[in-house]
């Protein structure tokens, strides 16, 4: 018998927003994340559990991202709570799945399924386009948020770009020299509670955006 996930069930039953669609495939992904904070196993067999979890967690991850991607331009320009916050979680989410070291879990697959530079590109890119498309006239010397949020992600992109081709190269130290266990320790996912801090940050500055500062 086949299952269908729950976000496809709400899709194929009811008429729903896409904001609530979206919000169906972030709750779904937070049954997943604890593959990505669970120690990786020292036997000699795969935990096939945790396996299964994580490529749940990147089909999820690729599914947000193109639900994203199909909307105008324009609706980036109302961005509300909901979509900040999976914004910062999804982003960070395909960022661990694309550097994670484990034997068993095959980054290159990663990059093919969805690739974290091109995503970062793109949603520099409809960031950057939000106020022509949208009319907006601002004379602020500084420009706006969606401009300033545009060349964020892409300074983003460029931070981490190094780091994910290190991490495809098939380098074994990684985790060590790029970010060391405190770093995944203290960084939560309160969907419910907020956005992250490094990313609402990021939204409105356009400092170099690297791992160190997130």
């Amino acid at each position: 018998m086949m299952t269908l996930c729950f976000h496809e069930l709400m899709t194929g039953n009811i008429e729903v927003s896409k904001v609530i669609h979206l919000q169906a495939i972030g709750a779904e992904a937070e049954i997943y994340e604890v593959a990505l904070y669970t120690p990786v196993s020292k036997g000699a067999t795969p935990d096939f559990q945790r396996i299964s979890m994580l490529s749940a967690s990147l089909q999820l991850t690729k599914t947000w991202f193109e639900e994203m991607d199909a909307q105008p331009v324009t609706d980036f320009g109302m961005f509300g709570f909901p979509q900040q916050s999976h914004l910062s979680y999804f982003t960070i989410t395909l960022y661990r799945l694309a550097t994670l070291e484990d034997p068993y879990w095959d980054r290159r697959l990663v990059k093919q399924t969805v690739d974290i530079l091109q995503v970062l590109d793109r949603l520099g890119d409809k960031f950057s386009q939000v106020p022509i498309a949208s009319g907006f006239k601002l004379d602020r010397q500084e420009g706006d948020v969606f401009s300033r949020a545009g060349r964020a992600i892409k300074q983003m992109k460029l931070s981490w770009e190094p780091i994910i081709n290190q991490a495809l190269g098939g380098g074994n130290n990684l985790g060590t020299d790029v970010l060391d266990a405190s770093f995944w320790e203290n960084l939560s996912f309160d969907i419910a509670g907020g956005m992250n801090g490094w990313f609402s940050d990021m939204l409105s500055s356009e400092s170099d955006v690297s791992l160190s500062t997130i």
